[in-house]
């Protein structure tokens, strides 16, 4: 973990490494003609990110979080700088990481999570909490580890991504589009044309696909984009499912609610009558049912909109995060601990506000930007977007210290 960390910093100001170009700050970008970004479109794209791990430079989605939460670092330690101007490299890059840290896993926590499984939910099932105290669930004997259902039942997410990346410029008025299998391991094309501007203003402009039973073409014609000529990704999440040696549906619906599912009659219960009988088509026997294929089917939960064991084998992972992580940030009693006041500051963020700090163009968003703008969520200033006020941070030691040394 040094080694990564000592690879993408300054060791300047707690700052990680950047470069400028036409005004914009990405990532430091490989100076080597071989690598990872395979469809660069050569010689106009050029960038690709040198971060010490290279899962920045695969999917466009994640490539998008890489350059906003690596700007977002620099961002904070900027402003930590300003109201410390005693501390060293070191001090401003550990807490910067720690709080950039802390805002992802707050926006995912308290803004994402809860628009797709249930505010209410997540509460209940002690997800998260209702109130702005501090948290603290740790359990030493619960060991931090990932159980493999978790990862395999976010396969069913493939069912609300859209093929078509839409991009927007800064007033809203629709350009482009472009198909998102195209972009896999291609940085290069948000360095140019203005293409990060208008993805970013996009980000928050276009809905994603229908909550539904559907997919869209291209993730089950083209998943890989031009690396293979024909790739159906539901097809291939299926088999990872027996790959992986699965227990059959049934057995995690009874895990999961208590209720044994002994014919294809029981399914009724929580699976739609036309659904029901595409399984007898499929299936034999009710307990030949694949675990990826009874999700792909069930109806949502109530006050949410993901499948019941997609959200019973999701949760299970989310309250284990919390429980087994020592460094959880909403604890008190975890290694350099928020106060009560600096953790206010972490609860108001959001994902607009992590736009207006370091999103290219972005001066006017809607306040919950994970929905679509309209009626009681309008687009603002950035002015009006709730920000982190650094000042909890504020260090009294800085004040004692004469001024000479306050710039060394």
């Amino acid at each position: 973990m040094k080694n990564l960390q000592e690879k993408g910093r300054t060791h300047q100001g707690g700052l990680l490494k950047y470069e400028v170009e036409e005004g914009r700050v990405w990532p430091p970008s490989t100076k080597t003609l071989a690598n990872i970004c395979l469809l660069n479109q050569k010689p106009h794209e050029k960038r690709c990110h040198d971060m010490p791990e290279d899962g920045g430079n695969t999917l466009a989605s994640i490539n998008l979080m890489a350059i906003w939460f690596w700007r977002n670092h620099n961002f904070i330690a900027t402003e930590l700088a300003k109201v410390n101007p005693c501390w060293s490299d070191q001090k401003l890059f550990d807490a910067a990481r720690d709080i950039n840290i802390a805002l992802f896993t707050q926006i995912n926590y308290y803004e994402l999570l809860p628009l797709f499984m249930g505010y209410d939910n997540l509460v209940q099932d002690g997800v998260i909490t209702p109130t702005g105290e501090f948290r603290d669930i740790y359990n030493e004997n619960v060991q931090p580890q990932l159980s493999l259902e978790y990862p395999f039942a976010l396969r069913w997410l493939h069912t609300v991504q859209e093929g078509s990346l839409k991009m927007y410029d800064q007033d809203g008025h629709f350009l482009k589009q472009f198909p998102i299998v195209n972009l896999t391991l291609r940085t290069g094309f948000l360095a140019v044309d203005n293409n990060i501007d208008y993805i970013t203003q996009g980000s928050f402009r276009q809905g994603s696909a229908n909550i539904d039973y559907i997919a869209d073409p291209d993730i089950t014609e083209q998943g890989l984009g031009p690396h293979q000529r024909v790739s159906d990704i539901m097809t291939n999440d299926m088999a990872k499912n027996r790959y992986f040696g699965f227990q059959p549906y049934v057995k995690y619906r009874e895990a999961c609610y208590g209720k044994p599912v002994l014919t294809f009659n029981d399914l009724y219960a929580f699976i739609d009558p036309e659904r029901v009988e595409i399984l007898r088509d499929m299936y034999e026997k009710v307990e030949d049912i694949d675990l990826l294929a009874g999700i792909w089917v069930e109806r949502p939960i109530n006050g949410g909109f993901v499948p019941s064991t997609f959200y019973c084998l999701v949760i299970d992972q989310l309250r284990r995060n919390v429980i087994s992580d020592r460094h959880w940030y909403e604890r008190p009693n975890r290694p350099n601990a928020f106060t009560i006041y600096q953790l206010a500051e972490i609860r108001k963020y959001t994902i607009a506000r992590l736009l207006c700090d370091v999103g290219d163009t972005v001066t006017r968003i809607q306040p919950r930007a994970f929905l679509k703008a309209g009626i009681n969520n309008q687009i603002d200033s950035c002015i009006n977007i709730l920000s982190v006020d650094y000042l909890p941070w504020k260090d009294v030691i800085c004040d004692q210290l004469p001024y000479w040394f306050q710039n060394q």
